[in-house]
């Protein structure tokens, strides 16, 4: 719990996204192109996800899929 009383993983950061989401896309533009070649349902649910992510190689993984494959 923060000092407010509420659970500390329910916490996100600024904009409702959870902490190291925008950072995370930020760092990368082509995570940001393929984030912002997402559908509204699928950001939805790909934030969701990042969220309940229990570890950052989980995290990872679903940024990943966010960037262009090689062919």
């Amino acid at each position: 719990m923060d000092m407010n009383g509420m659970p500390m993983e329910g916490m996100v950061g600024i904009g409702g996204y959870p902490f190291g989401f925008m950072e995370a896309l930020a760092m990368d533009a082509r995570l940001m192109t393929g984030y912002n070649g997402l559908t509204e349902a699928q950001k939805e649910d790909l934030i969701f996800r990042y969220r309940d992510a229990e570890t950052d190689d989980a995290r990872r993984e679903l940024l990943d899929m966010l960037m262009p494959g090689d062919d």
